[in-house]
């Protein structure tokens, strides 16, 4: 018994373990740089240049001449705690510190360096550029009875699938929206608990037939996103003209919805719990299916 204790101890352990590096990773993805002052040091200003991402972390001190990497230990409050091992210049920098960060906004960060027992070290503030404007294009590629796949590219490369309704005059709650580029945005929908890419401005021409006339009126197409969805989309009930993404399909559905979606976010909004929505966005829409 008490070693099945120790197994779930140390299991749970490591889960905690796991959701913080995810969540230090996710919300502080990118490179920053800036100056960090140490004082009474041989030289007292020098600069930093700390890069994370999912493959790696590494940090340099370019003017002190030495760099290597970093490792997440654990997070104490608002800041992330990692460890520092040089790997360049160890004669240069001290050695066995660690590195301990806060983040103030999506593009600033205060950052320290510190020893054994938390004593800073040296101090500073870094910063990282603005993610850039994210282009997305929606390639429509078979069609079938009640849906339409597709294909979905970000600044030019492939990403993922996609399903969508079929095109069906622009109706509001069973066709997908007609072909055009449009402005986007990032949000939480409250409604359905989950952030979303919301298309703005569609106001499509719907053609229909009175009598042995046809005419032409404007609709609005409201809350057009592109979303997960791990369902088989009906028309009008689950589905009114959005585009789910995903890998894997299963007839008119996804089963892996919500990680292409997720996977969507860390790549280019920064995380996918807490993504950055001052990124531009836009989204064109090709071939009327």
């Amino acid at each position: 018994m008490k070693q099945i204790l120790e197994i779930g101890r140390y299991c749970t352990t490591f889960l905690f373990f796991l959701i913080d590096t995810t969540v230090a990773a996710q919300n502080y993805y990118g490179e920053w740089k800036g100056n960090a002052t140490q004082p009474n040091a041989e030289t007292t200003t020098w600069n930093v240049v700390m890069r994370l991402g999912k493959e790696s972390q590494t940090i340099a001190f370019p003017s002190l001449g030495c760099g290597g990497t970093i490792n997440y230990v654990r997070k104490e409050g608002n800041s992330f705690i990692f460890s520092e091992t040089l790997t360049y210049g160890r004669d240069k920098c001290m050695l066995g510190l660690s590195i301990r960060f806060m983040l103030l906004n999506n593009t600033t960060m205060n950052w320290e360096e510190i020893d054994s027992k938390g004593t800073i070290i040296a101090y500073g503030t870094l910063t990282r550029e603005s993610l850039p404007d994210v282009n997305i294009v929606v390639k429509r590629v078979n069609k079938y009875p009640y849906c339409t796949q597709g294909e979905l590219f970000v600044n030019g490369k492939f990403f993922c699938k996609t399903l969508e309704l079929r095109f069906d005059n622009a109706k509001k709650d069973s066709s997908s929206i007609p072909v055009g580029t449009y402005k986007a945005e990032i949000r939480f929908s409250t409604k359905k608990n989950r952030w979303v890419i919301e298309l703005e401005n569609i106001y499509p021409h719907v053609y229909y037939k009175e009598g042995d006339n046809w005419k032409m009126k404007t609709v609005i197409r409201d809350f057009v996103q592109i979303h997960s969805g791990d369902y088989q989309i009906k028309s009008g009930v689950n589905l009114q003209g959005c585009v789910l993404v995903g890998m894997k399909y299963k007839d008119c559905g996804f089963v892996d919805s919500k990680d292409t979606f997720k996977e969507l976010l860390d790549t280019y909004f920064g995380s996918a719990t807490d993504p950055d929505e001052s990124v531009r966005i836009t989204v064109t829409v090709q071939i009327d299916y």
